[in-house]
């Protein structure tokens, strides 16, 4: 998944930067979706959905990332208390 990404990005910005105009060619393929190099206009329910997904992959990474080191940190002080042993009585 990260190769794709990468190369995705390199792709686009090699494309951006033979246009000559590299970030002004960037951000017209962020805000309005003109491919740099070519006449093709990405569609803006398209360009939208890749935001929020995105974002979504961002926010999800991040999340899971605390809450692992939370649980890995709750385990790791769980695991160095030794606990007494239970105290059992005879009631007979």
């Amino acid at each position: 998944m990260k190769k794709v990404l990468i190369i995705s990005i390199a792709c686009l910005s090699f494309l951006a930067f033979m246009k000559g105009d590299g970030m002004s060619a960037i951000l017209d393929l962020i805000i309005a979706g003109h491919v740099p190099g070519t006449d093709y206009v990405v569609p803006y329910w398209l360009m939208m959905a890749v935001y929020c997904t995105v974002i979504a992959l961002v926010i999800a990474h991040y999340i899971e990332r605390a809450l692992i080191h939370h649980n890995a940190r709750r385990h790791e002080l769980a695991t160095h208390k030794p606990r007494m042993p239970k105290r059992r009585y005879s009631h007979i």
